[in-house]
């Protein structure tokens, strides 16, 4: 007789914990979580070692230290099994990738990015507006110059006065209070 023939069929969590080497408690986890499901599990709570161990993939010693192994192929070639074990990982992956972005959102961490870029645009539009206007404002007052250095001053100075009112109508009230 071979080994798997001596081996039950169906079993109790505990015996199947003992088989996958990890607490009967972690197998109750498993089956929480969704990782262990129908048919691997029986409606009367039992477990059936063949389906539950294509389902989880073979025991290593990640189990043992509460951690989850990688979807494996099943070594008998069942297709079904690893497709069902890559799809899970996936989903479970999505859902991961779906809190944490709950989470951030949830915390603030996260904008409308077309309002941001709206935002920026108007911004933008108005900053180049103002400096645009700097030659027609002081047209008039460097016209009568005729100091080079004096007209490079005055446009330096009336760039800068534009810059600085543009930065101070973007300075938002959380910005101001620091």
């Amino acid at each position: 007789m071979n080994a798997r023939s001596e081996q039950p069929n169906v079993v109790k969590k505990g015996s199947y914990a003992e088989h996958r080497g990890c607490s009967a408690a972690y197998i109750s986890k498993l089956i929480r979580l969704g990782k262990l499901a129908p048919p691997a599990v029986t409606p009367d709570g039992l477990i059936d070692v063949a389906l539950a161990d294509a389902m989880l993939g073979p025991a290593s010693p990640q189990l043992s230290a509460g951690r989850d192994p990688a979807p494996r192929p099943d070594p008998d070639g069942d297709a079904d099994a690893e497709a069902y074990a890559s799809s899970r990982a996936r989903r479970e992956a999505t859902n991961a990738k779906r809190a944490e972005l709950e989470l951030a959102e949830l915390e603030g961490r996260l904008v409308d990015r077309a309002a941001v870029q709206r935002e920026v645009e108007e911004m933008v539009r108005s900053l180049r507006d103002r400096v645009l206007n700097v030659p027609r404002d002081i047209a008039a007052s460097v016209a009568t110059m005729t100091d080079e250095r004096a007209i490079e001053a005055r446009i330096t100075l009336a760039l800068k006065a534009a810059l600085t009112e543009a930065a101070d109508e973007t300075e938002s009230p959380e910005d101001a209070a620091v």
